[in-house]
């Protein structure tokens, strides 16, 4: 989204994040705003954390295809509620079937064992009308 646009949003975001004992960060901090044109007036920011237990595996591959699966979803792009929340829960269920069918693959890309690696997520999306 063009900066121009993003001014327009009159919208501020900061996040932080603490590495901890650890010599690696296992969590991923996801903020992105973003135009809906194509769907409906305006646009959206979508916040998402992941926090990795056991690794960073489980939560890098939630932040490269979690909001993909939720913006998939009709839903999604309603004006009610209820029904950007079913939309919300039916992402996270695809991204998870779609976790379960990668976990063969993920010993060759990773340092750690995926099997072993989790992470749990919120996630907040919030209209900006243009």
């Amino acid at each position: 989204m063009p900066f121009s646009e993003m001014e327009k949003m009159n919208l501020q975001a900061y996040y932080d994040a603490v590495q901890g004992g650890r010599n690696y960060m296992e969590d991923v901090i996801n903020v992105q705003l973003r135009n809906a044109a194509d769907r409906s007036p305006g646009g959206y920011a979508f916040f998402s954390v992941f926090d990795g237990h056991g690794g960073s595996e489980a939560a890098e591959f939630a932040d490269k295809h979690l909001r993909r699966e939720i913006e998939r979803q009709e839903m999604f792009w309603s004006d009610d509620d209820d029904c950007v929340m079913d939309a919300i829960k039916t992402g996270f269920v695809s991204t998870h079937k779609l976790m379960m069918t990668a976990v063969g693959g993920f010993n060759d890309c990773y340092s750690l064992d995926f099997r072993i690696s989790g992470t749990h997520n919120a996630v907040t999306r919030i209209d900006i009308d243009l």
